[in-house]
């Protein structure tokens, strides 16, 4: 298991019994350029917000400073991947009989999953996976490199208020600040 991993695992106090093999197998998912800060294995729930149909899956789960990649499945294996410029919320909750799970929504979906019974753990991955999309959002704002494999997004400037907003290309969509309507065409 790479050094990285085993600082997280620790760090975030991860329960590893019958996951090592899925955990080195997710290992392998890892970019070069990209920093590891949080991973784990996990129960996950994905809900499409178009059909309502929710999916669980166990898995393991990792957050970079680029993405966020789920690896579900023993047999058929299949591996998800999440950009952080494509999140809009991120929410923490847990209890003492379902734990704590951490939450971030897309256009289409939103996905749980489970980190730890204790809140400060939960609230700390919650805390590191809004900082990294802050941290992508103004990486993306100020034209350094950022993760975007397809070439989907550009930053528009509103001209109601000056405000860059991220947008997905051809897409129209109101401005996170003053509401008006901006286009990415």
């Amino acid at each position: 298991m790479r050094s990285d991993v085993k600082t997280l695992i620790k760090t975030f106090q991860v329960k590893t019994f019958g996951n090592v093999k899925n955990l080195e197998m997710l290992e392998l998912e890892i970019r070069q350029d990209e920093k590891l800060l949080y991973i784990s294995p996990t129960n996950i729930r994905m809900r499409d917000r178009t059909s309502h149909n929710i999916e669980f899956f166990p898995g393991v789960l990792f957050i970079s400073d680029l993405r966020i990649v789920f690896r579900c499945g023993i047999g058929k294996v299949d591996v998800r991947e999440f950009l952080l410029l494509d999140m809009y919320s991120v929410a923490s909750k847990g209890n003492g009989i379902s734990g704590g799970n951490v939450s971030f929504s897309t256009e289409n979906m939103r996905i749980d999953f489970l980190t730890s019974y204790k809140k400060d753990i939960y609230m700390k991955v919650e805390t590191v996976l809004s900082r990294t999309i802050e941290n992508a959002v103004k990486n993306f704002n100020e034209n350094n490199a950022v993760y975007d494999p397809k070439g989907e997004y550009t930053v528009t400037e509103c001209h109601g208020c000056g405000a860059h907003n991220i947008l997905r290309k051809n897409v129209i969509r109101a401005c996170s600040y003053c509401e008006r309507p901006l286009s990415s065409r």
